[in-house]
């Protein structure tokens, strides 16, 4: 029984990092180009209007931090950030 759970533990992580792996395959096959937050935007909000197909909002959100080295989540009106060009 042990040995059952902890396969399932290990299989579970290997996927998610291999779905990881193909979420940042799939950003980083887009044109990037800059973004100027405004007043009342929301990471998830930008987003959600720079949509990549095959990734979920909260993967982008969790690049747009990631790449634009970005600690805490309070954004600025004026704030500069890289994301991809939405797909269709």
């Amino acid at each position: 029984m042990l040995l059952c759970a902890i396969t399932l533990v290990c299989t579970s992580a290997l996927f998610g990092e291999l779905h990881t792996r193909h979420t940042k395959t799939l950003i980083a096959q887009q044109p990037l180009e800059t973004v100027f937050v405004c007043e009342g935007d929301t990471m998830w909000h930008i987003a959600q209007e720079h949509t990549v197909v095959g990734v979920e909002t909260d993967e982008l959100v969790t690049w747009l931090y990631e790449h634009n080295n970005l600690v805490g989540t309070s954004l600025r009106p004026g704030q500069r950030l890289e994301a991809p060009k939405p797909t269709e």
